[in-house]
């Protein structure tokens, strides 16, 4: 992943106590080095920084895109 991609929740998660369902879309906005990526709520604006400790919880859209293209043999 890299800054400018956008990507999806993979389960419901709180972030920062606010609670996103599982598919929410946030943007890659920043690098955090070993902390992890900084991410913005691709609708509200929401910014979350530092999310290493819950980067199992997203995933980049267009991996997931690409996966489920290779799983219809596409």
């Amino acid at each position: 992943m890299k800054i400018g991609d956008i990507v999806v929740l993979l389960e419901d998660h709180n972030f920062i106590g606010i609670k996103y369902k599982k598919g929410t879309r946030f943007e890659i906005i920043g690098d955090s080095g070993y902390r992890g990526w900084d991410i913005q709520h691709c609708d509200s604006g929401q910014k979350i920084y530092e999310t290493a400790m819950s980067s199992d919880k997203y995933e980049s859209i267009s991996k997931l895109r690409d996966d489920k293209l290779k799983q219809l043999g596409l």
